[in-house]
């Protein structure tokens, strides 16, 4: 078996079994091999007979070859497109999209960007104005809504988001002021370290510490 098949060759099959975990593949020369439901299609598939039937021809590629098992794992998936990868190389961070909440968990809630494309939505980054102490606080499964593309992790297929109200709140300030400027503005916070002033700087204003303050004349 193993002078006649290697990893990474791609062979045509006829399926000879589909069982809940997966399919037997006859490719000949008295040789088997299984496709795992989870190499059957880059998508979601809760069982074999949603792609395939009982003697259809497939083509398929050899990704596991065990000689003293007499085993053989092939994979379908691999030779499709990967419409999750395409997809989020086409996204920025900071793009905003619409999207279908699909899944409600205690962490945050999912939400569907493209068919069987999901991003997360953390139960942190939903509202701008409270705290939640779960996703369905706000949102609903069937519900249409606005996001925004926090990060993108293609190693770990994971699309990251926010609503956009959280977004332009954590939009970093722009720091204007160089280091000798003199600058005027009202304390806004005393600490035992120094004080707060604040500073109006383009798109609004930004509390900025003061250096440590000795005496009694605060020199603003």
């Amino acid at each position: 078996m193993g002078d006649k098949l290697r990893v990474g060759d791609r062979l045509q099959g006829k399926v000879t079994e589909i069982r809940n975990f997966g399919l037997f593949v006859d490719l000949g020369d008295s040789l088997e091999g299984m496709v795992h439901v989870s190499e059957i299609s880059h998508q979601r598939v809760q069982h074999p007979s949603e792609k395939v039937s009982v003697g259809d021809a497939i083509e398929v590629e050899v990704i596991k070859v065990d000689v003293e098992k007499a085993q053989i794992g092939l994979s379908m998936r691999r030779l499709e497109s990967d419409p999750w990868a395409d997809f989020a190389r086409e996204l920025e961070v900071g793009k905003t999209m619409s999207g279908l909440v699909s899944r409600i968990e205690q962490f945050g809630a999912f939400v569907t960007l493209a068919p069987s494309i999901e991003g997360l939505l953390h139960v942190s980054g939903i509202s701008a104005e409270q705290r939640l102490d779960h996703p369905s606080d706000l949102l609903e499964i069937g519900q249409d809504i606005e996001v925004v593309i926090e990060k993108i992790d293609l190693d770990k297929r994971r699309i990251g988001l926010l609503t956009p109200a959280v977004a332009e709140k954590r939009k970093p300030v722009e720091i204007t002021v160089e280091e000798g400027q003199l600058i005027k503005g009202p304390v806004t916070r005393v600490e035992r370290f120094g004080v707060f002033i604040e500073v109006q700087l383009d798109g609004g204003g930004a509390d900025l510490p003061q250096d440590r303050v000795r005496g009694q004349n605060l020199p603003l």
